[in-house]
């Protein structure tokens, strides 16, 4: 398993662990995080989409989370 380095940036260093796993990883490893980064991918479209009915005062309401802006 890749160390996660935390003397740098934590979402490049994430990133970096992350494309570590995938290049010596299996198959199967390799389909995990394709899947994951499209479905994240998938997400965040949604999100850009809503109607604006469904986001009220800058509230953002999803079946995982409820975002509050500051």
């Amino acid at each position: 398993m890749p160390k996660l380095d935390k003397s740098g940036e934590s979402n490049e260093s994430f990133m970096n662990m992350v494309e570590e796993m995938y290049e010596n990883g299996d198959d199967d490893t390799k389909k995990a995080i394709a899947k994951a980064w499209v479905q994240s991918r998938e997400k965040a479209n949604s999100l850009a989409t809503e109607p604006r009915d469904k986001i009220n005062s800058g509230i953002i309401k999803t079946p995982d989370f409820t975002f509050y802006p500051s």
